[in-house]
């Protein structure tokens, strides 16, 4: 299969999800990162329209910036990912796949 110019990105994007989150599980806390707009789109593989939609929906819980753009928490992320696509594991997925939340 063809790589898109972005699965590389998202699969970094996934992996730093991936070790947060065993980090978290083993007792680690730390500050959770934030993530953009379009990072959760490219990790869903949606529009920055629909991460939009889901998060004034509150499917996705986000904080604002002192500029007024939308952080996105990336363990509230990484759940949201582990329902849509239990096999995140797998990083690459065809194109046309687009996930759904809610």
């Amino acid at each position: 299969m063809g790589s898109t110019p972005t699965s590389g990105t998202r699969d970094r994007l996934i992996e730093r999800l991936r070790r947060q989150a065993v980090a978290m599980q083993k007792g680690y806390r730390r500050e959770d990162a934030l993530l953009t707009t379009g990072e959760v789109a490219m990790l869903f593989r949606v529009s920055h329209r629909a991460v939009r939609c889901w998060a004034d929906a509150g499917k996705l819980p986000y904080i604002r910036t002192l500029g007024g753009h939308g952080r996105f928490m990336a363990s509230a992320v990484w759940e949201a990912l582990r329902e849509v696509a239990p096999d995140v594991a797998m990083t690459e997925r065809p194109a046309a796949q687009v996930w759904r939340i809610g």
